[in-house]
């Protein structure tokens, strides 16, 4: 199925104004067990993350719950989009699994709860030229790690027209990654808050070409990794109480 551009602007406008504000989040930080979080969280802006979600799940049936979701959401809108961007649309889906991909790729022990049943053959050998993950097979030969392979083919998916606005994002979140790898612990919060400011003003410049369907999902994926955390750390330590 296809969509056009004029559809896709409206959906994804549709979708953006659905996102969790600073109220949203305060309400459910606020909740101090997992059970009591997703109950204020139910029949809102986290409907889409959290729908199905039972409070008995332990952390690894949290994890698995949101990557399901992630991979929903970019399949829905990249058939939202024009059939020429899809592919490169689509290809977002496995963003939040490169690090696991690139730990198969250079043999770097993983949790067994990790290794996903989609990721099951690259623990054993490097993806055939056949396989979806062909486009990651550099990461195997050392050539590359995972998120530069994935970031070659996504170009290569992209049709053949310039769009500053994905380059800028494209610059936006390397300096984002490169900042957080090198930031002191604590700081993870203020960094996220400084690029969701700058995806703010991407997005509206990107609100007439196909680039605010990427601008979109980064945001949805920043929205996901912050839900991440605060439902890991209720799973994971659910007597340690909320930091003052």
């Amino acid at each position: 199925m296809s969509g056009s551009i004029e559809y896709a602007f409206a959906r994804i406008a549709a979708r953006q104004s659905r996102r969790p504000d600073a109220l949203a989040w305060h309400r459910v930080e606020t909740a101090r067990a997992l059970d009591a979080f997703l109950d204020a969280a139910r029949g809102g802006a986290f409907d889409p993350w959290l729908a199905g979600l039972d409070a008995r799940a332990g952390l690894h049936a949290i994890e698995a719950h949101l990557r399901a979701r992630w991979r929903a959401t970019v399949a829905e809108v990249a058939g939202w989009m024009p059939q020429e961007w899809q592919g490169a649309v689509a290809w977002w889906a496995w963003l939040p699994d490169l690090p696991v991909i690139d730990a198969l790729a250079h043999r770097r022990p993983l949790p067994a709860s990790a290794v996903e049943r989609a990721f099951a053959d690259l623990a054993e050998a490097p993806p055939a030229t056949t396989s979806p993950w062909a486009p990651i097979a550099p990461a195997w030969r050392g050539e590359s790690d995972a998120a530069q392979a994935w970031v070659h083919e996504w170009r290569r998916r992209l049709p053949r027209r310039r769009d500053e606005t994905l380059a800028l994002l494209e610059r936006a979140a390397r300096r984002h990654l490169a900042a957080f790898r090198a930031a002191p612990p604590g700081s993870g919060a203020p960094l996220r808050a400084s690029f969701a400011a700058t995806l703010r003003l991407l997005y509206c410049r990107a609100i007439t070409s196909p680039a605010a369907a990427f601008v979109f999902l980064a945001q949805w994926l920043l929205d996901g990794e912050r839900l991440r955390g605060e439902l890991a750390r209720r799973a994971a330590l659910p007597r340690v109480p909320l930091a003052a």
